[in-house]
């Protein structure tokens, strides 16, 4: 909050903003906690990602949209308790059944041979195209020559030529 567009705020309204977001990550973390050990985790991982995400927001209007999206999570997250349609939903995405996680899941299942792949980004393309996207990488990770087959510094005495 301590960007440019805040600054023309009193800083009464800065604290109070504050204190509501972190208001709000807490009670998202605690509704996350009555759930089952699947959805926990699902929802304990998303909350702390899109928290992180849009921590260094800027905007006024997005920050305020953010917290009313997360007033809305938590509304739906509450109710999933006692709604099937909620509880039915977030397991599925807890699973990997419906949303990003399935369609990484489907995205690695289509791979033929998963070794040759780099999965710790986001992309998951083949390591032979990043080479060509990223030249100077390749570079890095080449072996080093050997000290006598550098061509530049001729025969050392010990070696015969």
């Amino acid at each position: 909050m301590s960007a440019p567009t805040w600054q023309g705020l009193p800083r009464r309204i800065r604290l109070q903003i504050q204190h509501e977001t972190f208001s709000l990550y807490r009670s998202l973390l605690r509704s996350a906690r009555r759930t089952t050990e699947s959805q926990q985790t699902f929802l304990r991982e998303t909350i702390r990602e899109r928290f992180r995400f849009h921590q260094h927001e800027t905007s006024r209007h997005r920050t305020l949209q953010c917290i009313r999206e997360g007033e809305q999570a938590l509304r739906i997250i509450r109710e999933s308790r006692t709604n099937i349609v909620f509880q039915e939903r977030l397991d599925a995405l807890a699973a990997g059944k419906a949303g990003p996680r399935a369609h990484a899941i489907q995205k690695l299942k289509s791979i033929p041979d998963v070794s040759l792949y780099d999965l710790s980004s986001n992309k998951v393309t083949h390591t032979s195209s990043r080479w060509k996207k990223e030249p100077m990488q390749r570079a890095i990770y080449a072996p080093p020559e050997p000290f006598n087959a550098i061509p530049s510094l001729g025969c050392l005495p010990q070696d015969q030529c």
